[in-house]
């Protein structure tokens, strides 16, 4: 079982990561969108739309904001709506690998947190936690067959 490093919540240090907010698009300058585009090319897990880069994880129906739900199903408008949980479909994980199953799993609980596996010497981010380190950081997507 892969073990996660304590996460840091960017919610308290960067006020625009809120809520649902961790699941738009990062808005690159167009110098870092060529960037992006450059280091990505190779993913075949994404698509080119315009300039920007389209992953994976952006295209899930149920991660788009008119769909979003908490783990309870309750939808942002909902007074009980939690927005540090997320409803990550069941039929979805079972197609995804141990430790994806693990890093949605933690996302379904934790939605409020960014979290960084380090593997080896370096810290990784992934699906949506990639697009705040993007946004957030400045940080650039890497290529290859894990960008999701």
């Amino acid at each position: 079982t892969p073990k996660a490093t304590p996460a840091t919540s960017l919610a308290s240090s960067a006020g625009s990561v809120k809520g649902n907010n961790l699941f738009k698009s990062p808005n690159a300058t167009p110098a870092s969108k060529s960037s992006l585009s450059a280091d990505a090319k190779e993913a075949s897990s994404s698509m080119e739309v315009g300039d920007a880069m389209v992953y994976n994880h952006q295209k899930l129906s149920w991660l788009q904001p008119a769909n979003i739900t908490d783990k309870n199903k309750r939808r942002p408008d909902h007074p009980d709506y939690d927005h540090r949980t997320l409803t990550v479909p069941a039929s979805f994980t079972a197609k995804e690998s141990p430790a994806q199953q693990f890093w949605w799993k933690m996302r379904e609980d934790n939605n409020d947190l960014v979290f960084m596996y380090k593997i080896g010497k370096f810290y990784e981010m992934y699906n949506t936690d990639a697009d705040v380190g993007v946004r957030e950081l400045d940080l650039n997507y890497m290529k290859g067959e894990q960008v999701r």
